[in-house]
């Protein structure tokens, strides 16, 4: 999840720099994360009765900005 939050204030801080310097400024967008690597992930969290939805990362920020439980 810390992860996720650095990623995307890196990528805020990175579009104000295109904005204010375009000609200067470059940007790396980084890949989405395979599924099979959730793999793992998802079959343990099944195992102690929850789901997990790693279709994509919007949605586990926006459970965690909200103070929710995925399962």
């Amino acid at each position: 999840m810390v992860e996720e939050f650095m990623v995307w204030a890196n990528e805020v801080v990175a579009e104000k720099i295109y904005r204010s310097h375009p000609s200067c400024a470059l940007l790396r967008h980084h890949p989405y994360p395979r599924a099979v690597d959730f793999e793992p992930l998802i079959q343990m969290a099944q195992a102690h009765g929850f789901e997990i939805d790693a279709t994509s990362n919007k949605y586990a920020t926006l459970l965690a900005c909200r103070g929710g439980v995925i399962g």
